[in-house]
């Protein structure tokens, strides 16, 4: 099973869910939304109802919002852990 992240290079939040791909070591495919009309198109429309970039589609299960979707890779895929837990005092 390979992840696809549909992403814009321009954009930062595109950015942190790629870097997370990268950190985790998740097999991942790329696919470049270029923000010229491309987001509008009924294929993309179809996994990203809003046509907002970053979206993940992991088994034709899609998460939009890079938030929701660090924390989506987060819970499938805790190791490495890509947050810091704060020790209890």
């Amino acid at each position: 099973m390979v992840l696809t992240l549909y992403h814009s290079p321009i954009s930062p939040n595109s950015r942190r869910v790629w870097i997370t791909l990268l950190e985790k070591g998740l097999d991942f495919e790329l696919v470049e939304i270029k923000l010229d009309g491309e987001q509008f198109k009924p294929e993309f429309l179809a996994i990203s109802p809003f046509h907002h970039i970053p979206a993940l589609v992991d088994d034709g299960f899609s998460v939009v919002e890079s938030l929701a979707i660090l924390d989506y890779l987060e819970a499938k895929y805790p190791t490495p852990a890509m947050c810091l837990k704060m020790p209890r005092i």
